[in-house]
């Protein structure tokens, strides 16, 4: 990877940051790949990784005090309709977790959304 393909003056100014806040990844990584390790590292800084022309991250900043800068309502969206198809929604999900009783071992648990059971669950 080319040297001018990462921006270091950016990704100082990002651990200044993380530096300043306290923002700390620990973690022993097994069988993971470099993204999912550049995306717990980035998401520790409350960042995400950037892979385009260069290579660092984007920050999440908290804008809920910048004012609103496009504000949907009835009157400006009149023609624009809502088609939005929402999906069905699972009975139940099969759940993978390390059992801390079983020596971490993965183990796996179905699920029920409220209001069902094994018996009234059709959709998985």
């Amino acid at each position: 990877m080319p040297g001018e393909s990462i921006p270091e003056d950016e990704l100082a100014d990002w651990f200044e940051t993380c530096d300043t806040n306290v923002y700390q990844c620990n973690a022993v990584l097994q069988g993971s790949s470099v993204g999912d390790a550049k995306q717990l590292i980035a998401t520790a800084g409350y960042a995400s990784p950037r892979d385009s022309e260069t290579y660092g991250v984007v920050e999440d900043k908290d804008t809920s005090a910048d004012p609103i800068r496009v504000l949907l309502s009835p009157l400006n969206s009149i023609n624009e309709g809502d088609t939005a198809e929402l999906p069905i929604l699972p009975d139940a999900i099969r759940a993978e977790f390390n059992d801390e009783d079983q020596s971490y071992a993965v183990e796996h648990v179905i699920v029920y959304r409220d209001g069902m059971d094994a018996a009234t669950a059709k959709v998985f």
